[in-house]
């Protein structure tokens, strides 16, 4: 029985001219980066195997992502390798605006038997259940996903925000300063 993780990152810049910066949203249509750590939960040596992960975006789209899975002593963890590159990074692009959700799509050892191997949550307290074939895996990881124009919409608010905020305090400075002048006369 194999714990499993999935770590993502967002590879998404904002760019204003030459100057670009990270964003930490994953954005439609721009780059994430995954990986796959497992971790062994029983005592006896895990040799091995294979793992086919899916990611389902709301839009409808699939990817699937085949991973060799490291030999692990007991107890032990490490970070599955992509075959198509052989990485234990996997740098994709996010597909659809929304979520998009991992789960495990088939699993395998790598001995004599090749028999599907059990995926649990991360400490071991929850069995991922996943249907060959099928589609219908419990999901494990999700990515929340959005658009460039939300976030330009949400920028913009913050700005028009400030702004109405700035110009709220100089009308509040001119009344205290004419109540000032109204009350306290000069001598």
């Amino acid at each position: 029985m194999l714990g499993v993780r999935a770590e993502t990152e967002s590879g998404a810049e904002w760019r204003l001219w030459k100057i670009k910066i990270r964003v930490r949203s994953y954005v439609e249509h721009e780059p994430f980066a995954v990986r796959f750590k497992f971790r062994n939960l029983q005592v006896r040596q895990f040799p091995g195997g294979s793992a086919l992960m899916e990611i389902r975006w709301t839009n409808g789209l699939m990817d699937l992502w085949p991973l060799a899975v490291p030999k692990l002593e007991g107890l032990k963890e490490g970070y599955a390798t992509f075959r198509d590159n052989n990485s234990t990074t996997g740098h994709y692009s996010v597909r659809s605006a929304g979520y998009g959700v991992i789960a495990a799509y088939s699993t395998c050892t790598e001995d004599k038997e090749r028999k599907p191997f059990q995926l649990t949550n991360w400490e071991g307290t929850g069995k991922i259940h996943y249907r060959e074939g099928l589609h219908r895996s419990n999901p494990f990881h999700d990515i929340p996903a959005t658009t460039w124009s939300a976030i330009n919409t949400r920028n913009a608010l913050i700005v028009s925000s400030t702004g109405l905020l700035i110009v709220a305090l100089d009308k509040v400075v001119s009344l205290v300063m004419w109540l000032w002048r109204l009350f306290i006369q000069d001598p």
